[in-house]
């Protein structure tokens, strides 16, 4: 086997291994800082079954393999049929127990190995499935928000409305995009500023560590220019804290603040 390697230097340097970075900087007598020289970086050829024996070969230090962020629990569940030939691929597809567990072993067999294991983590992109009808949310990260959500592995739902958790127009409708070969469905996003999605990308992250990931990289951290009412009222503490109400009314034309209704937020 002789899957393709991509191999990115700046991106190496810059790896989440969050948790250890941050401590390193505060704690003087923490660890020393990781250094490698060989990485590995696969979006889906880590399914291969001649994939541990590419490993074997090539002698990575650190490997990037797996998704554990929306993709992973939008699309893990549905069927390869359904996905389309070019949407997420998932180690067992249809099946969202099971690519959970060849998630978990993979990451033993590396970690016999000494290799570090980072993980995919998208946080936002693929909120993905229809909400339109009388049925309500439903297909996709819907399906399994409303129907897979398993509590005893996640914990407790932040939400009972996974339309909640959405990015907003200026109008209050969800944002969405439809993109060929993403997903055979419209695709909405998680808010980042929205605390409740902050709530089930922290499940997403905790399930992800047990699952023997030693760091992330994150995927798709956009805004989209949102304008849910997180969003909104914290561009407005930014504006509150660093202008006066006359330089507000000044340089802005804005007369209350609270009032104010924004056409669109963006940057």
């Amino acid at each position: 086997m002789r899957p393709k390697i991509v191999a990115i230097a700046v991106l190496a340097a810059a790896l989440t291994f969050c948790a250890q970075c941050g401590r390193q900087a505060k704690e003087s007598n923490s660890r020393p800082r990781l250094e490698f020289s060989r990485m590995l970086v696969h979006w889906h050829q880590y399914i291969d079954p001649g994939y541990l024996a590419f490993v074997d070969e090539a002698q990575p230090e650190v490997v990037q393999v797996g998704f554990y962020g929306v993709d992973f629990w939008a699309f893990s569940h549905v069927p390869k049929e359904v996905k389309g030939p070019t949407a997420s691929t998932q180690p067992v597809e249809g099946d969202l127990k099971a690519s959970g567990q060849f998630l978990e072993n993979l990451n033993k067999e590396l970690h016999k190995r000494g290799i570090k294991v980072i993980g995919h983590f998208d946080v936002e992109y693929h909120v993905t499935g229809l909400i339109d009808g009388p049925q309500g949310p439903r297909e996709g990260f819907f399906k399994f928000y409303n129907e897979l959500w398993d509590e005893k592995e996640l914990g407790p739902k932040p939400v009972k409305d996974p339309l909640e958790l959405l990015q907003r127009n200026a109008d209050g409708s969800p944002l969405t995009v439809t993109l060929k070969g993403f997903s055979p469905w419209p695709l909405y996003h998680g808010c980042l500023n929205n605390p409740n999605w902050r709530k089930v990308l922290k499940a997403f992250l905790k399930r992800g560590i047990e699952r023997g990931v030693d760091g992330f990289i994150a995927n798709y951290f956009y805004t989209n220019g949102c304008m849910c009412k997180y969003c909104v009222q914290g561009f407005k503490d930014y504006l509150r804290q660093r202008y006066s109400p006359a330089e507000l009314r000044k340089q802005f034309g804005i007369d209350d603040l609270d009032k104010h209704k924004f056409a669109e937020i963006t940057g």
